[in-house]
């Protein structure tokens, strides 16, 4: 009987909720970094958000950019439609200051208030520096996310990335997407995407066993 049921979710769509389908995303944008790599951040942002379905009545986006002080271009009670978000991603501007990640995810938690309860929330960081020596921990700003069942995905740009520091944003050390480059970004789309979905499996997976 469970064999059954297992088979009926792998082939099923993503989550249905009264507030529709999907979930709900919200990027950090790494903004103290090169003009060149924060375009491509950007870039890559809108062509995800596209991948995943972002639409009325279906996945809704928001967005942060951090450098210093971590700033949102994009909240989730804002308009939810592709193109407000890509608008808004488009206004988004290059942050002062080294890396905070651990403002960062203070605001992220606050921003996924807003949030509908009853579809799947993820969080997507993306970084491109190291993080500020003066940061707090960030297993301690982690812990309220974690605590929220909020999926976390660190998508890491360069060739010398802060593995100690990102690995503590994670609960799978899997969950971390490496590019040596902002140019291969959108080459990982496909690949976060499945990730995304597998994720929301296990989730099902999990409650059919357990049940």
């Amino acid at each position: 009987m469970h064999l059954f049921l297992l088979l009926l979710l792998l082939l099923s769509e993503p989550p249905k909720s009264k507030e529709g389908i999907g979930m709900d995303i919200l990027f950090m944008i790494d903004g103290f970094t090169t003009s060149y790599t924060f375009a491509k951040q950007k870039d890559f942002v809108k062509r995800l958000a596209q991948s995943l379905d972002v639409a009325a009545g279906r996945s809704r986006a928001a967005g942060l950019t951090y450098g210093s002080v971590p700033m949102a271009f994009h909240s989730f009670s804002n308009i939810s439609n592709l193109q407000s978000f890509e608008n808004s991603v488009k206004k988004a501007r290059l942050a002062n200051g080294q890396l905070r990640i651990d403002r960062a995810l203070v605001l992220a938690k606050k921003m996924f208030t807003a949030a509908r309860p009853s579809v799947p929330k993820v969080l997507i960081m993306l970084t491109a520096g190291k993080q500020s020596p003066f940061s707090g921990s960030l297993e301690q700003v982690i812990q309220p996310i974690r605590n929220s069942g909020i999926q976390t995905y660190v998508i890491s740009i360069g060739d010398k990335p802060d593995l100690k520091a990102l690995t503590g944003v994670l609960t799978n050390k899997n969950d971390i997407i490496s590019v040596t480059s902002s140019s291969l970004l959108d080459r990982q789309i496909a690949r976060i995407k499945n990730k995304l979905l597998s994720g929301w499996f296990k989730v099902k997976i999990t409650l059919l066993i357990t049940n």
